[in-house]
């Protein structure tokens, strides 16, 4: 009976310290807030999540033995689920409004190109010459978005809201509304993947401004501890060219 008790006690201290090692630290995983904006968050056709911040991430959670487990929402409903705790991160947040009360910005920046861009119907591109031509249009947005101050400030411009940029080429190719506002790179590559240069084109505007774009760390999660540790993961990587050669094998083709 005794060498029963004490068979049983060892088991204990080794499943104890097993716990601790490094191989069972691996099995936490991460939750993710996505929402898809190719070329840096794509949902491939079977599910699998890739593009150029998600596989920069891969990179960042492998290197601090960390799965990640993503979970599919629109932006807006990803900022609230980030502000509860209900996940752990995001990628592609600019440093806007009140997020900094909540969110941990995982420093440096990854990224700053962000220029913003408007996409009309062919031939109507000559509509948006200057910040001024966007008056008397309807311009589509993604909901909880935000582009540079003065636009998302001024309540002069009719802005019609949508859940992600696929619905905004859609509703824009059935006449819902005048243009829509993107991300110049995003909107670039998600038009040519379409095949859609024939019938969407983009204005003489764009929105110039070197805009930081972060990974952001909930400050509910129980991951917030380990900001340091993400922040060096980021650098680390970035000195290294990794997000580099990312970039360039998404944006090379």
């Amino acid at each position: 009976m005794n060498s029963v008790r004490c068979c049983f006690c060892l088991f204990i201290v080794f499943m104890l310290f097993s716990l601790c090692l490094p191989g069972y630290a691996a099995q936490q995983s991460v939750r993710v807030a996505f929402s898809e904006l190719p070329p840096w968050k794509i949902i491939e056709p079977e599910g699998e999540k890739t593009g150029v911040d998600t596989e920069f991430l891969w990179l960042v959670a492998k290197r601090m033995d960390l799965r990640l487990e993503f979970v599919e929402a629109p932006f807006v409903r990803g900022m609230r689920m980030l502000e509860t705790g209900e996940v752990d991160m995001m990628t592609g947040v600019l440093r806007r409004g009140n997020r900094e009360a909540f969110l941990h910005f995982i420093e440096p920046s990854y990224r700053h190109d962000s220029n913003k861009a408007f996409y009309l119907r062919k031939g109507q591109g000559h509509l948006i010459q200057s910040y001024a031509d966007l008056y008397g249009l309807t311009i589509g947005v993604g909901r909880g978005g935000k582009y540079f101050p003065k636009f998302d400030n001024d309540l002069r411009i009719r802005k019609e809201a949508v859940s992600d940029g696929r619905q905004n080429i859609k509703k824009l190719l059935h006449g819902r509304f005048d243009a829509f506002i993107q991300t110049e790179t995003a909107a670039d590559y998600l038009i040519r993947k379409l095949n859609l240069e024939d019938n969407i084109e983009k204005a003489p505007y764009v929105y110039h401004e070197v805009q930081p774009v972060y990974m952001v760390l909930s400050k509910r999660s129980v991951f917030a501890s380990r900001l340091g540790e993400f922040s060096q993961m980021v650098r680390d990587l970035l000195r290294e060219g990794e997000y580099d050669r990312l970039r360039w094998r998404y944006l090379a083709h």
